[in-house]
């Protein structure tokens, strides 16, 4: 079963155009055709050709929110509604589309659903598309909620604006968290799924603002899987996290983050959390020990809950 999995995502992953070794880094996929036109930024779309499979919309753009020395940051709205895709269970339809709800995405119901949600958080560069293969390997009955940050940053998408490398604009991720708060809300109604059943799975920058998700807005994230992560908030506030769930996955030859784990793990623990941590053999990109680690944490999240 596990080999039958393996190769329905090697194809998927071949299909939406994933390359290289892994399911993607931090700034490959679909990234280099993300430029932004700077001279038509109301009501603009990315320039240039946008490959099907890696956007399926054009993105609407508002104006630029934010200049700095790290160039202009805009916030991506909503997106025309999504072709059906077949490779990943059976998508939603285009009737149950909600683009109102302030982020681009996509709902993914399997065949046979089993009653759980992951809700899928890319990393910088990436999109909606980008955590799909990993998904569809790790919990093939579940219900996917991809989405896609609203931030886009000399023509990366990011979920929040970054000043280096380790250092992030702080109004910016506390405002895109409370966005992202009130749309996973929304959403919960729109398409009927249970946030207390519902799994965070997000990869660097994604995974990033799942942790801080989870210190500003306490309760709403009950389990989340972090994948090269690292903590954000430079003054994290006391939050109740008695009844969340973490799993954090380090890798240990990723030069720049790796050395933020422990951080990370200290400030969710700290705060009641019950966080199991691992540091692996790779590099910042994600492999089959990933998959591996967050699958068999999942089904024992499942078995505890059947309990």
């Amino acid at each position: 079963m596990a080999t039958k999995h393996r190769w329905g995502a090697l194809a998927l992953a071949i299909m939406l155009g994933l390359t290289g070794s892994g399911y993607a880094a931090e700034n490959s996929g679909c990234a280099a055709a993300k430029k932004v036109d700077r001279s038509e930024a109301l009501g603009s779309t990315f320039e240039g050709e946008i490959p099907a499979a890696c956007i399926g919309n054009e993105a609407k753009l508002v104006l630029p929110r934010v200049r700095g020395k790290r160039g202009v940051s805009t916030v991506v709205k909503d997106a025309a509604k999504p072709k059906q895709e077949n490779s990943v269970g059976v998508a939603v339809s285009g009737k149950e589309i909600h683009p109102e709800l302030g982020f681009v995405h996509r709902l993914y119901r399997p065949e046979r659903p089993s009653g759980e949600t992951l809700v899928l958080l890319h990393g910088s560069g990436g999109d909606e598309s980008t955590l799909l293969p990993l998904a569809q390997q790790i919990a093939p009955n579940a219900t996917l909620l991809a989405v896609r940050g609203r931030v886009v940053q000399d023509g990366v998408t990011r979920w929040y604006r970054r000043v280096t490398p380790v250092r992030f604009d702080q109004n910016d991720i506390r405002a895109e968290a409370d966005a992202f708060a009130i749309f996973l809300r929304a959403a919960s109604k729109a398409y009927g799924f249970d946030l207390m059943r519902t799994t965070f799975v997000g990869y660097s920058n994604g995974a990033n603002l799942v942790a801080a998700l989870s210190l500003l807005h306490p309760g709403l994230v009950q389990r989340a899987a972090l994948l090269r992560s690292m903590p954000v908030l430079d003054k994290p506030p006391v939050a109740d996290l008695a009844a969340a769930n973490f799993l954090v996955v380090a890798g240990k030859n990723d030069g720049l983050y790796a050395r933020y784990a422990p951080a990370l793990e200290k400030v969710l623990a700290r705060n009641g959390a019950h966080v199991i941590a691992h540091m692996i053999p790779a590099g910042h990109g994600l492999d089959d020990e990933d998959a591996r680690l967050v699958g068999e944490w999942l089904a024992g999240a499942a078995t505890v809950s059947m309990k």
